[in-house]
């Protein structure tokens, strides 16, 4: 009997341990690389405690390290099923009665703004940033009809609103992360929208995410800041300043600008860029291809394209070097144009392909 309720007891502090590390540690927040470490530093010493117990030996101490076995065991379980979310490409649920019926619900509803500045946190929730005809800025979610209990208990919104200017905060991570409590995982499709009436000034955007993808639509903002793992990033509007942040996620850029700053590892960058004053394009990838296409003939631009081992394609410009794989070019006329961009775009393996209109 003692030892029945010994298995029983190290199987429920298991299985807790398990469900609380999986729920309430935030992996996505730690480095990449503390998982595959953990799990390898929880594999040593396991191996460590099988080479010394004596399987004869019922002892107090092979009891206490058999305990400890089991929950090294519940953490590591915890850390591998922390990666479907990134492996699947979507936050991790459990699917609604009803399949694929889906529901808004309003997160906060603002009127009196006419200048707003946003902050958005989300792992795999896609995120919609649009202009609407309302005079209200609106957050909505758009989830399964039968989440929206859960979407109300663990989502954060924080919002104040001071002569006229709101500041907003919305963080979707506690939803994101939700698995279901009926054994059965699978894809918890949501996306959070922000709509704003056209006459309302977007100070600054900050959007973090792991693996949604971000749209901005033909939105005027002041500053955009735009961070992802995953994710892929469509930017469309008139926006003075744009960083915009992705490991693998490809980037899709139509903007009027001032300076912008573009960086992936792996994914590709699409841009199409118009100048509203003098100012600077940097592009950097490791292996992604990245294409600039430079619009507006009263602009002038002055190119610096590297790459290792890419190739460079210019088109449009007086190219003034060219080294390898590394060339320097500027528009005709350069020093008679009204506005004046630089130009800087790098990689190691990608190509590089920029054209003008100028």
């Amino acid at each position: 009997m003692k030892k029945q309720l010994l298995d029983l007891g190290k199987a429920l502090l298991s299985l807790g341990i398990f469900l609380y590390a999986l729920f309430e540690i935030h992996w996505h927040q730690l480095p990449e690389i503390m998982r595959p470490v953990s799990l390898i530093v929880a594999g040593l010493i396991i191996l460590v405690i099988g080479l010394f117990m004596r399987e004869k030996d019922l002892g107090k101490r092979t009891e206490v390290l058999r305990l400890l076995v089991a929950v090294l065991i519940a953490l590591s379980l915890a850390a591998i099923f922390s990666y479907v979310p990134s492996l699947v490409g979507r936050p991790v649920g459990l699917y609604p009665m009803g399949g694929n019926s889906y529901t808004n619900i309003t997160l906060a509803e603002v009127e009196g703004a006419t200048k707003a500045s946003f902050s958005v946190r989300t792992i795999s929730s896609d995120v919609v940033v649009r202009e609407w005809s309302g005079q209200s800025i609106k957050v909505v979610f758009n989830i399964p009809k039968g989440s929206v209990e859960l979407v109300k208990r663990k989502i954060e919104v924080e919002k104040s609103l001071s002569d006229g200017v709101l500041d907003l905060e919305v963080d979707t991570s506690e939803v994101d992360k939700y698995r279901s409590g009926w054994f059965f995982l699978g894809p918890f499709p949501s996306y959070l929208e922000i709509q704003v009436p056209a006459n309302a000034n977007i100070s600054s955007l900050e959007i973090e995410t792991v693996s949604g993808d971000v749209s901005i639509e033909e939105a005027s903002i002041g500053r955009l800041s735009i961070l992802s793992t995953s994710g892929d990033m469509q930017i469309d509007g008139n926006i003075k300043r744009v960083e915009a942040v992705s490991t693998s996620g490809d980037l899709y850029v139509e903007v009027s600008t001032v300076q912008i700053n573009m960086r992936t590892v792996s994914g590709d960058i699409e841009s199409s860029l118009r100048f509203i004053n003098s100012g600077s394009v940097v592009a950097s990838s490791t292996s992604g291809d990245i294409e600039a296409n430079l619009e507006d003939t009263k602009t002038g631009y002055k190119v610096r394209a590297r790459t290792i081992s890419g190739k460079v394609d210019v088109h449009g410009l007086d190219i003034t070097t060219f080294q390898d794989n590394y060339i320097e070019a500027r528009s005709k006329e350069f020093d008679s144009k009204e506005l004046k961009v630089s130009v800087d775009i790098e990689t190691v393996s990608g190509n590089i392909k920029v054209r003008t209109s100028g």
